[in-house]
């Protein structure tokens, strides 16, 4: 993930960038999905 972020953020800029920092707060996998108590077809948003 922080690999893509970096590519990304080089090619849309054209910078070379030095330094990312990553927070993951939450994770869905989809055959976790319909099985998850919560999910109610809508993403959440913070």
């Amino acid at each position: 993930m922080r690999r893509n972020v970096i590519g990304s953020v080089e090619q849309m800029t054209g910078l070379q960038v030095v330094e990312v920092n990553i927070d993951v707060t939450d994770l869905q996998l989809p055959e976790d999905d319909e099985q998850h108590p919560l999910h109610d077809g809508t993403r959440r948003v913070r």
